[in-house]
Parts: structure tokens; C-alpha cells; sequence
């Protein structure tokens, strides 16, 4: 099992980060692409608001150090400037005595906060233990009425939730249980459901309006007077003939398709003279009063047809059908009837009138239309129904546990002012630690040696076999140093990449030193520390990141370290020579889906 170390969880949740946990151990090595939340991790632990660390500590016990950009940019200017950094100032007995002073003050102040986060936890266990058993008791005297009413319990099936929801409704109000199980049933009847409505026939007489019925009664005969018109008339054949023509001149040639005998060469003008202009116009008029005929039968077929797609159970459909058959057969009878006078339009016809068995059509939907409306009053209002009764039920059990909701509340306030106080104190505590150590922390800064850091800086290059360049002290400014290349010219500008290098080292430097007069343990955090480097930097990075993981597995001089890389290279190292520090050491990958990042323990 992991031993965990300072900070024992870092919680995320900003930029791709939602809600996402991380329990760290001493060592920590995570690795990612770019765009996966490094940065954000750094971040997340250089300002503290969501961390947690070990019980009886806070963040003003750690000195928290992080390598970033940030950090590069902060610290290294032309010609190698580090302003602020190296600032020297003599130790004296004033400012010692000071410090020790303000390390006494702050020592007391948290014993103080360590007793008042004692009995504040104290309290908070004894306020979680009322509400325990005040869960337990209304749980255990509802559970009848719970049981018999279990459709109203919804959302409130567990006992923490069945507590919350009844400290919603006050006294509550008693009502007959007896009365409200028929109310209760009503609401909840499962196969209450809406249907739509069935569409009638909006115009019974739809049929009667068409253009050109009167033609149907008419006898449409030709008016011509030519031999063959006189003859054909004689004889009675002149819609037989034409009929016949229509059927057949197309096929037949000029051969008679009746007697087989040769056509006169004027046939067909001595039969075109048969027919005046006004025979012709009407027989047009027929046929296209057969097709409206149709279409209008098409139209009315449509929405009938649509009210069996989603029929209503209770519906006499039977019924239904029977009459829309019935239509269908009067209308195909009336189209013959139609056909018929186009062949044979000399002889009078009469439609059949089909507004009965429309009207029948409309009074069934009409009755089928009631019930459906009856059944979708009933549904309509189900949801409200059982809204009500969901109240009613929830007023009456606050009603039954009444007494036990005001004891309940009673002690819970009791508690309040308790839980008030003691974080009132502790707050209090908390501003005097963080101000005492903002002193301390100013004064520790005030003492630094310049001298010492610039030896310690040589010698973390020295030990990683980097001979590029060396640091001296700068001749006329004694706060500052100069950069001498292995030529021995001072280097008056340095590239990004030796800025970020000069950055570590002074960094490392700092994390590595044990200052005895320093009361903060370090917690280091490095934000992709060979990033932009060549890979002679590179490797003079990784064994001074190596000295420091070693130094933190041993909790010398730093207790907790954190290294974000998306160097696969770097990554691998690591894990090779931190692979039997399983104890203390985690490893970490960094995963991006759908623009939401997961930190996601690899070893």
C-alpha cells in the first residue's frame, strides 16, 4: 500500500480538469502530452485553496517550490541578472532575536489551532451521530406508511434522503389515510394515457360541389348533319362508333376492326364531321369531372385512413370500419356509373348520394372523439393529481414525526453555535500563523549568502558533469552574478534554453539547501524541467532531478516532490531508477478525452 505524504489529496477542478481526485504520495512522477493539465496541476498546488494535508498541518508548514516558466521569468534577466534572489544581508543579533520570537509566538498559536481543530472534530461527530439517529427513528416509524404509499416516496428511498425531504415540510398537516387511498390509486393508475383526437369529414356535401355534375343527367348527342351523321343517328350508333373509335383507331389502320373491310380514304373526316365542336367540349368535361371525382374520393381517404395509425383502445373501430368500406364501395359504384356515361354519353345517369354514410362516418368519430377526450381529461391530469398526493403524504408524516423534527432541530442549533465558534477561533489562529510566517519568511529571505548560494550552484555542475559554463560573483554588484562560458568570455545574453537551465540549477539549489533556521518543509513541484533543452542540458537536468528525488525518498531536505514532463524519455528514466521505491513513489499518465483530462496511476 502507498504511504501517503504531505499533501494527501489535490483536487481539480478548472480548465480540463472536472471534479478530478488525486491522492499523492511522496514521489511523484506524471506524465502527459501538452494540453493536458500540467500546468493546471503546478498551479493547483503552488496556490493551495484545494489541497489537504496531513492531519494537524496546513499550508503555512510547507515552503512550496515550483520550477515553471513562470519561475524562468521571474528570476533570470540580461547578462544573467537574478534580482531579489541573491540579495545578501548581514545576520545579526537583532534579526535573530526577532525570529526566534515570532517562531515562539507562532508555536503557541498552533498548539492553540490544534486544540480547537480537536474539539471542533468533536463536535462535528456528535452532530453527525444526532443526525444518524434521527434518520434511523423516522425510517423505523414510517415504514408502514412508507410501504402502503411507496409511489409518493420517490427520491426519497434511502434514509438520508427520506430526512431531507421531510425537514422540508415543517409540522406537516394530518389527513384520513382511508379517504386518501382511493385519491392515492386514481393518481397512480398506470394505463391512463393521451390519445389524439380522430379528424372528421369536414364537408359531408364535398362531393355535390364538383363542376359539371349536371352533365350526367344531360343526353350529350351531336348536332351535326352531315350523310354519315344522319345515317349513324338513324341507326342509334353514334356513341357505339365513337367509342369504338376511341378504343381502336389507333390500332386498326385501315381496315374496319368490326367487319375487317378496307376504310374509305376519308374516314376519318366523314367521322370528325359526326361530332360538333359542343359534343366534343362536353365529352372533355366528362372525362374530367370522372378524374376530380377521384381525386376528391383520394383526399377524403387520407385523413379517415390516418385515424386507424394510433387507435384509441376503447374505440368501437369495428363500426368504424364498416362505414368507411361502405363509402369506398358507394364511390367506386359512382365512378363506374361516371366511366358508363363516357362511353355512353347519349344515356342519362344518376349518381348515388354518399352524405348518408359520410354523416354516419363523422357521428361515429364524433362518439369515438368524446371518449378520447373523457380519457385525456383523466390523463391530462394524472401529473397534478399525483403532485397532490405526493404533498398530502409528505405533510402527514411531517405531521407524525413532528416532535421528533423539533428535538432534532433543537440540538442541531445548539451544535451550530458550538461548530461557529470554535471556527471563529480557529480562523483567528489561521490569520496569526499566516501572518507570523510571512514575517518569519521575510526575515529567513533577509539572511540569505550570496557567496554560499554561487558554491552550491558550482557544485550541483560539477556533480552532473556539465562544463559549459560556471558562475561567478559580479565584480562591482555583490547581489548579483556573472555567467563565464568555458572560453572564459562572460556571456552577455543566453538563449532560452540556457535561461531555463541557469533557472533549474538556481532552483535546485534551493530545494536541495537545509537552512536549520527555516521551520517550513519543502514540497517541490517541476513543470516540465526539460522542456526546450538540448539534450546535453537535458541530461545534466535529469541527474540533478534524480539527486532530488533521492533526497526526498530519504525526507532530508524535501519531503514531497512532483515531476509533470511530456518528455517520454525523461518519463522512462524516472521510472527506471525510482522502480523499488514503490512504497513512497507513484506514477501518473495524464489522459484527454472529449477535452476533459483524468489522472490515471500507471505504477
Amino acid at each position: 500500500m502507498k504511504e501517503l505524504s504531505e499533501i494527501t489529496e489535490i483536487l481539480l477542478n478548472i480548465a480540463v480538469f472536472h471534479q478530478e481526485k488525486f491522492i499523492p504520495t511522496r514521489l511523484n512522477f506524471i506524465y502527459g502530452d501538452n494540453g493536458t493539465g500540467k500546468s493546471t496541476i503546478a498551479d493547483a498546488i503552488k496556490h493551495t485553496e484545494n489541497l489537504k494535508f496531513r492531519a494537524g498541518k496546513s499550508a503555512a508548514d510547507y515552503e512550496i517550490l515550483v520550477y515553471n516558466q513562470e519561475f524562468v521569468q521571474q528570476n533570470i534577466q540580461q547578462y544573467a541578472n537574478l534580482p531579489g534572489i541573491f540579495t545578501v544581508s548581514q545576520q545579526n543579533a537583532e534579526l535573530q532575536k526577532k525570529l526566534q520570537n515570532l517562531e515562539l509566538q507562532k508555536a503557541r498559536t498552533e498548539s492553540a489551532l490544534s486544540g480547537t481543530i480537536s474539539e471542533l472534530e468533536t463536535v462535528r461527530q456528535k452532530q453527525e451521530l444526532l443526525f444518524h439517529d434521527f434518520q434511523e427513528t423516522c425510517w423505523a416509524k414510517t415504514k408502514d406508511i412508507r410501504k402502503k404509499f411507496d409511489r409518493t416516496q420517490r427520491g426519497a428511498k434511502t434514509k438520508i434522503k427520506f430526512s431531507d425531504m421531510l425537514l422540508k415540510y415543517g409540522t406537516g398537516k394530518p389527513c384520513n389515510l382511508n379517504d386518501f387511498l382511493e385519491f392515492y390509486q386514481a393518481a397512480f393508475d398506470e394505463s391512463a394515457q393521451s390519445y389524439r383526437f380522430y379528424q372528421d369529414i369536414p364537408d359531408i356535401s364535398v362531393f355535390e360541389k364538383i363542376p359539371d355534375l349536371w352533365l350526367l343527367s344531360e343526353s350529350i348527342v351531336s348536332s351535326s348533319d352531315s350523310t354519315f351523321s344522319q345515317f349513324m343517328k338513324a341507326v342509334q350508333a353514334v356513341d357505339w362508333v365513337q367509342h369504338g373509335h376511341e378504343k381502336f383507331s389507333a390500332s386498326a389502320g385501315e381496315v374496319c376492326p368490326y367487319c375487317q373491310q378496307k376504310l374509305p380514304d376519308d374516314f376519318e373526316s366523314q367521322l370528325t364531321a359526326c361530332f360538333d365542336e359542343q359534343y366534343q367540349q362536353k365529352i372533355s368535361r366528362l372525362k374530367k369531372l370522372y378524374e376530380n371525382y377521384r381525386q376528391t374520393a383520394n383526399q377524403l381517404y387520407i385523413p379517415l385512413q390516418e385515424n386507424l395509425k394510433e387507435c384509441f383502445p376503447k374505440a368501437n373501430d369495428k363500426i368504424y370500419l364498416n362505414r368507411m368500406n361502405l363509402l369506398k364501395q358507394q364511390i367506386r359504384q359512382n365512378l363506374q356509373i361516371i366511366q358508363n356515361k363516357i362511353e355512353n354519353p347519349s344515356v342519362p345517369v344518376k349518381l348515388e348520394s354518399v352524405q348518408s354514410v359520410m354523416k354516419e362516418i363523422n357521428q361515429e368519430i364524433y362518439i369515438i372523439n368524446q371518449a378520447i377526450y373523457q380519457n385525456n381529461q383523466i390523463a391530462s391530469q394524472q401529473s397534478q393529481k399525483q403532485r397532490e398526493c405526493h404533498e398530502i403524504i409528505w405533510n402527514h408524516i411531517a405531521f407524525l414525526l413532528r416532535q421528533d423534527v423539533n428535538a432534532y432541530y433543537d440540538k442541531t442549533d445548539r451544535f451550530r453555535q458550538e461548530i461557529q465558534f470554535l471556527q471563529a477561533q480557529s480562523a483567528d489562529c489561521q490569520r496569526q500563523i499566516k501572518g507570523l510566517s510571512v514575517q518569519i519568511s521575510a526575515l529567513n529571505h533577509q539572511m540569505t549568502d550570496t557567496d554560499s548560494t554561487i558554491d552550491k550552484m558550482n557544485q550541483l555542475l560539477n556533480r552532473t558533469g556539465f562544463q559549459g559554463f560556471h558562475i561567478r560573483k559580479h565584480p562591482q554588484n555583490q547581489n548579483c552574478c556573472q555567467i563565464i562560458r568555458s572560453t572564459g568570455d562572460i556571456a552577455e545574453n543566453l538563449s532560452e534554453g540556457e535561461q531555463k537551465f541557469l533557472a533549474f540549477i538556481y532552483f535546485c539549489q534551493l530545494a536541495c539547501e537545509k537552512n536549520p533556521d527555516r521551520n517550513q518543509d519543502k514540497i517541490i513541484v517541476l513543470d516540465d524541467p526539460v522542456s526546450g533543452l538540448d539534450s546535453r542540458t537535458a541530461s545534466a537536468v535529469t541527474e540533478m532531478i534524480l539527486e532530488m528525488a533521492d533526497l526526498c525518498h530519504q525526507n532530508q531536505s524535501i519531503h514531497q516532490m512532483f515531476v509533470l514532463t511530456h518528455q517520454e524519455i525523461l518519463h522512462q528514466k524516472l521510472m527506471q531508477k525510482q522502480a523499488e521505491r514503490t512504497k513512497y513513489t507513484s506514477f501518473y499518465l495524464l489522459q484527454k478525452k472529449e477535452n476533459i483530462s483524468s489522472i490515471l496511476p500507471i505504477g
